[in-house]
């Protein structure tokens, strides 16, 4: 086994720093490693690097430090064509690689995130949760025209960045980032805090080090340093409020500092302060640690804190927040004091408590106990061992583990494309299958936008022309419909691509033609989303001709217009003659299936589509409301979809509901969200807050929490999302009893199915959940109230039936299958 370490520095920075330590701890392991500095390998990086941050100056101001990595270099070839096995990545910016190039990474990849940058747009460090939604314009900068150069920049990451990778975090802080982040959710997650030389780092003798610094005897000394003392994330302004409360418990402490600075270190005559400028050489700083009583961190954020290590290292305890990666260098109370987050008092406090621990007998506790705390948690010898068997872990899953490719046409927008994600998510932990992804677009938008489609850099143009094709064909009809005519690459990137399984799912939208699905050489498994594999050119369809293949002689006789649906299954009928495994969400969209002509004799499995259990919860209802700004007072109905007013979804069918709700005199709110013309809207007459789409998972947990029912009167869903997200959040759903909502809900227990497009019965089914609602309504035997009985069977339900676990044990199964693997 043969690592390459590559990182743009070896010694500038703290990320680079602890590349270099890392890499020297996994050679003392006897791993065989060489390394790739950009320094030492890029002739011009400093030109582009320049260029990059004149053009990003305007964003820094406020943003602080940013990458675009935007230009192509020579480290991607000396990667590929290196003779290493496994490539370890750092930190990897100041233009060394480009986004792109870094997709193009044709080995395994171990990524060790030093920073934010990974994860997010253009920053590395940030205090916004866009990274949590995928930097939604629409939610985060909704009618803002400037550019947004952190959405642009997640974007291209996005596009980009398709293969599975084992990422390294160095904290439990930054692995939460991680695992919140729309980019990174589904990756493998694993915390390696940053190690350090216990050989070189040792406590020196503090007098004998404060002599050779001309440092006082008697004094308390604190130190604080950076390598920019300016940058605000380092929080020098948080340590000269904490030492104003320190100066009214005693006066003799002096404050050190070294670091770069562009202006005089200012804290208002509360101390003397000694500065040593910026020091680098490890032996200078070896004493200068073993000399002082604490090192100050009041850092705002720390992705591990590797000063703070060096310094209990050398003896010396360290106070700081207790807050990002620090929390995971510093143990409280016994290798120093962990603050509340920027409370500077509290932060006073700290240095109270070490100056008392310091004048009492436990001095030489305390030193001995910050350098054990280093030598067994930090050491070369413990880190290096762990990023060992990481890298042996990933060399043998990748010569154990199948590679599934999942296709699907978006990775945002719509319920396709949810259940996609979701799929993908569900099977991101399995330790027998490594999923990656061949995307065809970010979103549906801009590629089904005639002014947007015909730019050459935006939308899909193919996709304009046959939606222009099938809308004169077919004038006045409301069923979407999909001809796939249009060759692509999807096919030669399938067929030569390393995957043992392609997993299809939502390919329309002329990602693939009909005739390019046919030529697909290796084991296919395709998850319907929707009616379109076994019938015409509909998504969606009450016909029946998908029984009889389309006969044009029984259902279209003496008619002379030409029958796209029949043209475009005879299509199907003709270019797929492979053998396929066919799964679908549902029973009902089984049996439509076996009752097809095309699809009769494949191998059909219902495997529901997940839902992740950990991001649709139960809350607070008043809470939600309150953030909602929705009315406390009053029974909310909700409905949404990702096209409110989409036909299909039946909001003029929940609106004949609430009408005769208002004939009873029954008060209630209808809230609604998706994407919606307020024109149709207003045909509407009852009352009702419009949300508009939402996107960001966080805010429509809130939505569904903060209503009491959830309204789902569809004509036909293969599955049904939206209502399996507001059971997982304790909210019952009242739906027709029909398609593939029988079987997300469990009537009279979880919600209530009406018969199918009884108006009068819906109704009733509002009014059962109503019921619930009454405090009087309260069952003696279960000792609960019915309200809060039907949110539990809710939220139980989805979780044993739905939950990423359970589906991805049937999804393994199912792979094993097509392998043949016993």
């Amino acid at each position: 086994m043969k690592v390459i370490h590559v990182s743009r520095y070896s010694k500038t920075g703290g990320a680079a720093i602890a590349g270099t330590r890392i890499y020297q701890a996994t050679l003392e392991h006897g791993v065989v490693s060489d390394r790739l500095v950009g320094e030492e390998e890029l002739i011009i990086p400093k030109i582009k690097s320049s260029f990059i941050q004149i053009l990003l100056y305007p964003f820094r101001i406020k943003k602080g430090l940013l990458s675009l990595n935007l230009f192509n270099t020579s480290i991607l070839n000396k990667i590929n064509n290196s003779d290493a096995d496994l490539v370890h990545l750092h930190w990897i910016n100041d233009e060394m690689i480009s986004i792109e190039d870094i997709g193009k990474i044709k080995k395994p990849v171990i990524w060790t995130f030093h920073d934010m940058w990974p994860f997010c747009g253009a920053e590395h460090i940030t205090e916004s949760e866009r990274f949590k939604i995928g930097y939604q314009k629409e939610i985060m900068f909704k009618n803002k025209t400037y550019f947004d150069i952190d959405r642009w920049t997640w974007l291209r990451k996005e596009r980009s960045w398709k293969n599975q990778i084992q990422i390294v975090v160095p904290s439990h802080w930054l692995f939460e980032k991680v695992k919140q982040s729309k980019l990174m959710q589904n990756q493998n997650v694993k915390v390696i805090p940053n190690p350090i030389d216990i050989n070189v780092w040792t406590r020196e003798n503090k007098k004998a080090s404060r002599k050779a610094l001309n440092l006082p005897n008697d004094k308390f000394l604190i130190l604080f340093g950076a390598q920019d003392i300016d940058n605000p994330v380092k929080g020098f302004d948080l340590l000269k409020d904490s030492l104003k409360h320190l100066k009214l418990y005693m006066n003799d402490f002096i404050l050190i500092v070294f670091g770069k600075r562009k202006k005089e270190i200012d804290i208002n005559n509360t101390c003397k302060i000694i500065y040593l400028d910026f020091l680098n050489d490890e032996k200078e700083l070896r004493k200068l640690f073993s000399a002082v009583d604490v090192f100050a961190a009041p850092s705002r954020l720390e992705a591990f804190g590797q000063v703070a290590s060096e310094s209990q290292a050398c003896g010396t305890p360290v106070v700081a927040f207790n807050n990002s990666g620090l929390a995971d260098v510093v143990s409280h109370l016994k290798t120093g004091y962990l603050a509340k987050s920027f409370d500077t008092q509290d932060f006073a406090n700290g240095f109270k408590w070490v100056n008392e621990m310091l004048r009492s007998d436990k001095r030489a506790k305390l030193s001995e106990a910050c350098i054990n705390h280093i030598r067994k948690t930090f050491s070369y010898d413990k880190v290096g061992k762990v990023y060992s068997n990481t890298y042996l872990d990933i060399i043998r899953e990748k010569s154990e583990k199948k590679n599934i490719l999942h296709v699907n046409r978006y990775l945002s927008f719509g319920g396709a494309a949810e259940a996609f994600n979701r799929i993908n998510s569900a099977l991101s932990s399995n330790k027998k299958y490594r999923s990656y992804k061949l995307i065809g677009s970010i979103n549906a938008t801009k590629s089904r936008n005639l002014i947007f489609s015909l730019s050459p850099f935006t939308g899909n143009i193919r996709s304009t022309i046959a939606q222009f094709l099938i809308r004169v064909l077919m004038f006045g009809s409301k069923n979407m419909r999909s001809i796939s005519i249009f060759p692509t690459q999807t096919l030669s990137k399938i067929n030569n691509s390393e995957c043992d399984i392609v997993h299809l799912h939502w390919i329309n939208d002329e990602m693939i033609s009909i005739e390019d699905i046919g030529k697909i050489k290796k084991p296919v498994i395709w998850t319907f989303h929707d009616m379109w594999p076994f019938c015409g050119a509909e998504h969606i369809t009450e016909s029946e001709r998908f029984k009889i293949g389309y006969q044009k002689e029984i259902m279209f006789k003496n008619k002379t217009y030409f029958d796209i649906d029949r043209w475009t299954w005879l299509r199907k009928e003709r270019s797929w003659k492979n053998q396929i495994q066919i799964v679908v969400p549902s029973h009902w969209l089984f049996e439509k299936v076996k009752q097809s002509k095309l699809m009769q004799n494949q191998n059909v499995k219902v495997i529901p589509n997940p839902i992740d259990t950990n991001t649709w919860y139960p809350v607070s209802k008043e809470e939600s409301r309150n953030f909602l700004k929705l009315p406390q007072d009053i029974p909310i109905i909700l409905f949404g979809a990702s096209e409110a007013t989409d036909f299909n979804k039946g909001l003029d069918l929940l609106s004949d509901s609430l009408g005769l709700l208002k004939k009873e005199g029954i008060n209630f709110k209808c809230v609604i969200f998706g994407k919606a013309s307020k024109d149709k809207l207003k045909r509407f007459d009852f009352p009702y807050i419009f949300l508009d789409y939402i996107s960001d998972p966080t805010i429509l947990r809130s939505v569904y929490n903060a209503a009491d029912v959830f309204a789902c009167p569809s004509r036909l869903e293969t599955f049904g999302q939206t209502a399996s997200e507001s059971q997982a959040c304790g909210t019952p759903v009242v739906a027709f009893n029909n398609s593939g909502l029988t079987e997300a809900i469990l009537h009279l227990k979880t919600g209530y199915l009406a018969e199918s497009f009884n108006i009068n019965d819906f109704t009733q089914g509002i009014k059962w959940v109503f019921n619930s609602l009454d405090e009087n309504n309260y069952d003696y035997n279960l000792k609960e109230s019915i309200e809060k009985k039907i949110k539990s069977n809710a939220r139980d339900y989805i979780h044993k039936n739905f939950s990423y676990s359970v589906i991805s044990d049937k999804y393994e199964k199912l792979y094993d299958d097509v392998c043949n693997i016993k």
